[in-house]
Protein backbone atom coordinates (compact mmCIF):
# COMPACT_ATOMS: atom_id res chain seq x y z
CA UNK A 1 0.00 0.00 0.00
CA UNK A 2 2.95 2.30 0.79
CA UNK A 3 4.44 1.54 -2.08
CA UNK A 4 1.53 2.01 -4.58
CA UNK A 5 1.05 5.62 -2.77
CA UNK A 6 4.34 6.62 -3.47
CA UNK A 7 4.30 5.59 -7.17
CA UNK A 8 0.91 7.60 -7.11
CA UNK A 9 2.96 10.74 -6.12
CA UNK A 10 5.52 10.48 -8.27
CA UNK A 11 3.64 9.98 -11.47
CA UNK A 12 1.96 13.13 -10.08
CA UNK A 13 5.61 15.20 -9.84
CA UNK A 14 6.66 13.49 -13.30
CA UNK A 15 3.45 15.38 -14.64
CA UNK A 16 3.88 18.19 -12.61
CA UNK A 17 7.82 18.71 -13.62
CA UNK A 18 6.52 18.49 -17.36
CA UNK A 19 4.02 21.19 -16.54
CA UNK A 20 7.19 23.60 -14.98
CA UNK A 21 9.09 22.96 -17.95
CA UNK A 22 6.16 24.14 -20.29
CA UNK A 23 6.13 27.52 -17.67
CA UNK A 24 9.43 27.62 -17.94
CA UNK A 25 9.43 28.26 -21.74
CA UNK A 26 6.24 30.72 -21.56
CA UNK A 27 8.20 32.79 -19.16
CA UNK A 28 11.35 32.93 -21.87
CA UNK A 29 8.96 34.37 -24.38
CA UNK A 30 7.40 36.98 -21.93
CA UNK A 31 8.59 40.28 -21.15
CA UNK A 32 8.26 42.80 -18.54
CA UNK A 33 5.81 42.39 -15.55
CA UNK A 34 4.40 38.89 -17.15
CA UNK A 35 7.97 37.58 -16.78
CA UNK A 36 8.52 38.72 -13.90
CA UNK A 37 4.87 37.36 -12.54
CA UNK A 38 5.58 34.32 -14.49
CA UNK A 39 9.20 33.51 -12.47
CA UNK A 40 7.99 34.24 -9.43
CA UNK A 41 5.22 31.96 -9.81
CA UNK A 42 7.53 29.15 -11.18
CA UNK A 43 9.73 29.95 -7.93
CA UNK A 44 6.68 29.02 -5.56
CA UNK A 45 5.69 25.89 -7.91
CA UNK A 46 9.48 24.82 -6.74
CA UNK A 47 9.26 25.75 -2.97
CA UNK A 48 6.18 24.03 -3.07
CA UNK A 49 7.48 21.04 -5.14
CA UNK A 50 10.51 21.10 -3.13
CA UNK A 51 8.18 20.39 0.34
CA UNK A 52 6.38 17.52 -1.35
CA UNK A 53 9.73 16.09 -2.57
CA UNK A 54 10.84 16.17 1.51
CA UNK A 55 7.37 14.42 2.78
CA UNK A 56 7.90 12.24 0.05
CA UNK A 57 11.10 11.01 1.06
CA UNK A 58 10.13 11.17 4.83
CA UNK A 59 7.47 8.41 3.54
CA UNK A 60 10.46 6.28 1.38
CA UNK A 61 12.07 5.77 5.12
CA UNK A 62 9.16 5.24 7.15
CA UNK A 63 8.02 1.67 8.07
CA UNK A 64 4.87 0.26 6.99
CA UNK A 65 3.81 0.75 10.93
CA UNK A 66 4.74 4.06 10.67
CA UNK A 67 3.40 5.69 7.36
CA UNK A 68 0.02 6.41 7.76
CA UNK A 69 1.23 8.82 10.62
CA UNK A 70 2.90 10.32 7.90
CA UNK A 71 0.43 10.36 5.22
CA UNK A 72 -1.25 13.31 6.29
CA UNK A 73 1.50 16.01 5.48
CA UNK A 74 1.72 13.98 2.04
CA UNK A 75 -1.71 14.64 1.27
CA UNK A 76 -1.36 18.34 2.64
CA UNK A 77 1.58 18.96 0.38
CA UNK A 78 0.38 17.46 -2.61
CA UNK A 79 -2.70 19.34 -2.43
CA UNK A 80 -0.89 22.27 -1.82
CA UNK A 81 1.27 22.13 -5.07
CA UNK A 82 -2.01 21.10 -7.22
CA UNK A 83 -4.02 24.25 -5.93
CA UNK A 84 -0.43 26.32 -6.53
CA UNK A 85 -0.63 24.77 -10.13
CA UNK A 86 -4.35 25.63 -10.63
CA UNK A 87 -3.76 29.35 -9.96
CA UNK A 88 -0.80 29.54 -11.81
CA UNK A 89 -2.48 27.88 -15.19
CA UNK A 90 -5.83 29.97 -14.61
CA UNK A 91 -3.87 32.82 -14.62
CA UNK A 92 -1.79 32.39 -17.79
CA UNK A 93 -5.22 31.48 -19.65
Amino acid sequence: MKEKYQEEIEEKLRHWDEQIEALKLKSKLAKGYQKATCDFDIQNLYEKREKLLKHLEELQLASDEKWPSLKPGLVAAVKSLQEEFSKVISKMK
